[in-house]
C-alpha cells in the first residue's frame, strides 16, 4: 500500500521597488559688498636749514678786512720790514765803501729811492679756499594720519531647492503555496 505524501511547494514573494532619488540644488548668490576707502594724510614741513659763510679770511687776504687785523698783520710783519730795511742801508753803505767800482752809485741809489718799495705780504693769499661755507640741514617734520577701510557686507541667504524622489513599491510575484496529495 502505498502511503499518500503530502507535497508542498512554496514560492516566495518578490517585491519590486523602482526609485527616482531626490535632487537638492543649493545657489548661493554673491554678498553684496560696499567698500568705502578714506586716503592716509601725509605732511611733511622741511625746516629751513642754517647756511653760514665765513669770509673774513678772504677780506683780510685782499687787506679790507677789520682795521685791527690789518694793524696786527703789519706789526706781526713790522720786525722783517725793519730788518730788510737795515739790510738795504747797509748794502747801500757797501756800494758807496767799494772805491774799486768805477761807476759812481750815487745816482744808482737815487733812482732806487724815488720811487720807494716796502714789502709788505698779505696775511693770506687770496683764494676761493679763504671763504668757509658751512650748511647745517634741519631733520624733516613727517606726520602720518593712517586712512583706513569701511567695508559692509550684505550677505544674501542661499537659494536651496529640492525636488522630491519618488519610490514605486510593486510586487514583481506574488507568494503562494501549493499542497497536493
Amino acid at each position: 500500500m502505498r502511503i499518500p505524501q503530502l507535497q508542498i511547494r512554496q514560492t516566495y514573494g518578490r517585491i519590486k521597488l523602482e526609485t527616482q532619488p531626490g535632487r537638492l540644488e543649493i545657489r548661493q548668490p554673491p554678498a553684496a559688498l560696499k567698500i568705502e576707502q578714506h586716503p592716509a594724510v601725509q605732511q611733511i614741513r622741511q625746516l629751513k636749514g642754517e647756511l653760514n659763510v665765513d669770509q673774513s679770511r678772504a677780506w683780510d687776504a685782499l687787506g679790507i678786512g677789520g682795521h685791527l687785523k690789518l694793524m696786527d698783520h703789519i706789526y706781526a710783519g713790522a720786525k722783517s720790514v725793519a730788518l730788510e730795511a737795515i739790510g738795504r742801508i747797509a748794502e747801500a753803505g757797501d756800494r758807496l765803501a767799494d772805491i774799486s767800482n768805477p761807476v759812481d752809485p750815487i745816482p744808482q741809489l737815487a733812482q732806487a729811492r724815488m720811487i720807494p718799495f716796502f714789502e709788505f705780504e698779505p696775511p693770506v693769499t687770496p683764494s676761493y679756499d679763504n671763504i668757509d661755507i658751512l650748511y647745517t640741514a634741519k631733520q624733516p617734520d613727517i606726520q602720518v594720519q593712517q586712512g583706513g577701510v569701511d567695508v559692509d557686507v550684505m550677505p544674501r541667504k542661499p537659494e536651496i531647492d529640492y525636488q522630491w524622489g519618488r519610490v514605486i513599491a510593486g510586487m514583481l510575484q506574488y507568494p503562494s503555496i501549493e499542497m497536493w496529495v
